[in-house]
């Protein structure tokens, strides 16, 4: 399930987020949107975590 989410925010944040970007600017909102989308997955996680204990 976290896997899944994780994929999808990145997803999400990914194309629309980079349309009509080129170059250094494309590349650099791609590693955010990956980098956001990473957080979210280890925060829902972490969420699990805690309920589950």
């Amino acid at each position: 399930m976290i896997v899944v989410l994780t994929a999808g925010a990145v997803v999400v944040l990914w194309w629309p987020a980079t349309t009509g970007l080129n170059g250094a600017d494309l590349v650099k909102a791609r590693q955010e949107a990956l980098k956001i989308g990473l957080s979210i997955g280890v925060g829902s996680g972490g969420v699990v975590a805690l309920y589950l204990a």
